[in-house]
């Protein structure tokens, strides 16, 4: 677990010195793309769109009722007042 824990803060530092540099250069290593500039990355609508299409209807389902699992256990960490006390 340490050794995980030290490549992320390495990965955060580097996004942090680098900005979007390294953003570019990590994204080319961990999925294989072969971006040279930020805007190389952003993704349209339409290509949302398409590729939503090509995703089977059980994924889809499952994935929304992930969705809604995460946001009830979510809901229930959040503070039932906004008076914290310590």
């Amino acid at each position: 677990m340490k050794k995980i824990l030290k490549i992320v803060e390495e990965i955060i530092e580097n996004v942090r010195h680098n900005q979007d540099q390294a953003i570019i250069e990590l994204t080319n290593k961990f999925d294989k793309t072969n971006a040279n500039k930020i805007s190389d990355l952003i993704v349209s609508k339409s290509e949302i769109l398409a590729s939503e299409k090509k995703v089977e209807k059980g994924v889809k389902d499952a994935l929304k009722f992930a969705k809604k699992r995460i946001e009830l256990y979510h809901q229930k960490q959040l503070p039932k007042d906004f008076i914290f006390k310590d």
